[in-house]
């Protein structure tokens, strides 16, 4: 579907790559082309940070997990391994936050190609990080949320919550088929759906609605739901309610 062209009044290329100098007064382009500006390195820049720090979390996470699971205990003359990675509820929630957060780093880090061309694209690629930023946007709120509810609960409450693994797992389960439909259904019934939105590729521009309905309602529910939640959390640990 053809746009009317985009209008800049400068782009450049940077990091690693050319400096283009300002032009007079606008940069005309093809629909299926846009020019960078400062903000898309940054976003590769946070994306790799967040990467690492997150890869460096989980990895020594892990690591410790191990050394408990090496560490023995003497019981009745027999010796039992301990596995302690997942060792509550809220560290399910935890994972999963760090996991779409991953997610949505990868999805930042495909920016490379754009500031390697200087243009974005529309293809596979294209879709490819719209799909991944989309689904770590989504996602690291959700599980920020069931975050944020479990800790009222636990706090407010003093809700035990069950030994079982049963319930996380099942509100993660809630967040993927969540995210999988709100990826597949839109994709599959709306041509162009993933295509270029600024300066990298997410749900296309022409469905304003969806973007809104799909992320940005959500962000703000979630945020308002957590300040809600919190403020009275705060009170109740300083001793003022309850």
């Amino acid at each position: 579907m053809t746009e009317a062209p985009a209008m800049l009044s400068f782009g450049a290329r940077l990091g690693d790559f050319v400096s283009v100098a300002a032009v007079s007064s606008s940069l005309t382009m093809s629909a299926y082309y846009t020019f960078l500006v400062v903000p898309e390195q940054m976003i590769l820049q946070t994306g790799i940070c967040s990467f690492l720090a997150v890869a460096v979390f989980l990895v020594f996470a892990l690591w410790n997990a191990l050394r408990s699971a090496h560490a023995t205990e003497a019981q009745g003359g027999r010796r039992r391994r301990r596995w302690r990675f997942l060792s509550s509820t809220s560290d399910y929630y935890i994972l999963s936050l760090l996991f779409f957060d991953l997610i949505l780093a990868i999805g930042q880090i495909l920016s490379a190609r754009w500031i390697n061309l200087g243009y974005v694209v529309p293809g596979a690629y294209c879709m490819a990080q719209g799909i991944l930023q989309q689904t770590g946007d989504v996602g690291v709120s959700l599980s920020s949320l069931a975050i944020a509810v479990h800790t009222f609960a636990v706090l407010f409450f003093r809700w035990q919550p069950p030994k079982s693994k049963w319930l996380p797992l099942s509100v993660i389960a809630g967040i993927c088929l969540f995210l999988l439909l709100a990826t597949l259904i839109p994709a599959l019934t709306r041509p162009g759906f993933w295509d270029i939105s600024g300066d990298w590729c997410w749900i296309s521009p022409s469905y304003r609605s969806l973007q809104v309905g799909l992320e940005y309602c959500i962000f703000w529910i979630v945020a308002l739901t957590s300040f809600a939640l919190y403020i009275p959390l705060f009170f109740c640990l300083r001793g003022n309610l309850l």
